[in-house]
């Protein structure tokens, strides 16, 4: 075999061992996304929402009905949105009302870590629910992860039906979360090479 002939056999063997590296990585991502607690019983300081996704505000407030915290945050609302259009057609109180704050900063993941930072340690809040959708989830806590968050950080996930159980039948559920998997590999390489 010539030289080039080698390169380019090398070349391949180590594209089809990192191919293979993501496919078994991938797979372990949908069996972790799948496998959060959904049983919120222990009383936390907070929760706190992520917004960007189907039913999470939603499922944030039934967790604050259910007084599994005192408090509500919700992280990465549009400007000019008040609280009373995040409710809108929900029968909430005054006083849940109340309980209910909105961060207006953010608008990336990376910016929802930061500005949880900021209002945990304004609130001094010692443990919250983050809530998420489930895809969401590994990819949040490495970014709360990167800002050397010291909270206790129950992921409660928020599943979609709009995202197919048994990706490998819908294209559109895979390339959504092969996407979503490949930037949280980014997120754990930046993290890894931090100094």
């Amino acid at each position: 075999m010539t030289q080039r002939g080698k390169i380019i056999l090398s070349a391949f063997m180590l594209f089809d061992a990192i191919l293979s590296i993501w496919v078994i990585g991938f797979i372990l991502f949908w069996f972790n996304i799948n496998e959060y607690n959904m049983d919120a019983q222990q009383q936390k300081d907070a929760i706190i929402v992520l917004t960007g996704g189907q039913h999470r505000i939603e499922q944030g407030i039934k967790l604050l009905e259910d007084d599994k915290a005192n408090v509500l945050f919700i992280s990465g609302v549009s400007e000019k949105t008040s609280i009373d259009d995040l409710v809108s057609g929900s029968e909430i109180d005054t006083n849940l009302k109340n309980k209910i704050e909105l961060g207006y900063m953010a608008t990336t993941t990376v910016e929802n870590a930061a500005e949880i930072k900021n209002w945990i340690t304004e609130k001094n809040i010692k443990s919250a629910y983050l809530v998420t959708s489930n895809y969401h989830i590994p990819r949040s806590l490495a970014e709360l992860s990167a800002v050397n968050l010291n909270t206790d950080i129950t992921p409660y996930p928020v599943y979609s039906e709009r995202i197919a159980a048994k990706w490998w039948q819908s294209w559109e559920t895979f390339i959504f979360l092969a996407k979503e998997y490949n930037k949280y590999l980014c997120v754990c390489l930046r993290n890894s090479i931090k100094f």
